[in-house]
Parts: C-alpha cells; sequence; structure tokens
C-alpha cells in the first residue's frame, strides 16, 4: 500500500473521493491489495472533504429510464436468505417499478427491464446502467462500453431504445 499513498493523495487532492474509483484506478498500476484498506486509508482525510449537495439530473418525459439491482438478507418462512430487486427509475418523473428475483442475472435483468417497461406502458429512449455484468461486459480502452449481446437487443423492442453505462470513473468521483 505505501507505494500508491502517494497516488492516493493525488487523487483526493483532484477531488476524487471514491474508494471503489481509487481502488479501480491504482488496481490497474499493479495495485493487489482490497478496497478496505483503500477505503481505511482515505477515512481519516475525510472530515477533510467538503460534502457536495447533489445536483438533480432532470431529463425530457420519455427520454430516460435508470435500472439498478439492490439486495437484502431477510427471513422468509423461518429461513434466513438473499432477496434480489430491480429497482428502475424514470428520469423525468421519478417514477419507480420495483421487482424482486432469485438473482441478479442476465434472465432476471432482462425480465426486470420487461416488467418496467409494461408497467410504466411503454420503452424510454435511453436505460441507464450502472455497469452490472449482466448489461456491461467492459469499458474498452477508448472508453466505448461493451454490452452483454442480449441487452441492446432487449432494450429496443420495437423501439427506439439504447442502452447507456455510467463511465465508473466520473459517475463515482
Amino acid at each position: 500500500m505505501d507505494t500508491y499513498k502517494l497516488i492516493i493523495d493525488q487523487l483526493l487532492a483532484d477531488k476524487v473521493w471514491n474508494a471503489e474509483v481509487i481502488f479501480q484506478l491504482i488496481r490497474k498500476q499493479g495495485y493487489t491489495g482490497g478496497v478496505t484498506i483503500v477505503r481505511m486509508y482515505i477515512q481519516p482525510n475525510r472530515a477533510l472533504h467538503p460534502i457536495k449537495q447533489a445536483v438533480r439530473f432532470e431529463t425530457q418525459s420519455g427520454f430516460q429510464l435508470r435500472h439498478d439491482w439492490g439486495e437484502i438478507e431477510t427471513v422468509v418462512a423461518g429461513q434466513r436468505c438473499k432477496v434480489n430487486f430491480a429497482v428502475n427509475t424514470l428520469g423525468y418523473s421519478r417514477r419507480l417499478h420495483a421487482w424482486a428475483a432469485p438473482s441478479q442475472d442476465a434472465e432476471h435483468t432482462y425480465e426486470a427491464l420487461v416488467q418496467a417497461f409494461r408497467h410504466f406502458g411503454g420503452v424510454p429512449r435511453t436505460v441507464l446502467v450502472d455497469n452490472q455484468k449482466a448489461e456491461v461486459l467492459k469499458h474498452d480502452r477508448d472508453r466505448r462500453v461493451i454490452f452483454d449481446a442480449g441487452f441492446p437487443q432487449l432494450a429496443s423492442p420495437g423501439a427506439s431504445c439504447r442502452p447507456v453505462a455510467a463511465d465508473p470513473v466520473s459517475a463515482a468521483a
């Protein structure tokens, strides 16, 4: 970790405070430790980091749906289990649709989106995703997104809808 402290300090000075983003950046430079160590190094400096107010991102009606997954541990019929849920939120109205599934794989991601399209009564122009493996395979060197083959096809069932992946660095910085 000592070798990467100067890099981390520079990133903090450049206002990159997200531990996951910092972890990914130093990992590309050879860091082999865990993200927890990065978080522990950043934590004492957080008091120096002023908290910015969130800026709400507005879209036109019908323009964007944001898709994300969450999970919660709960007890069902006396058994402890993990429940996965997809949350699909319209960018303009902030209306949301939630759908529970046994896993966050591609099949259930596609089903969650189809259910949301039905619930909202249409397909938006864009579906914004957070780089989940079921949707985004990788970002190449030129920051182009390589989507799972089924994802772009699903996102346009007779409509001109295109998938958009969040930039893993700038979205979390």
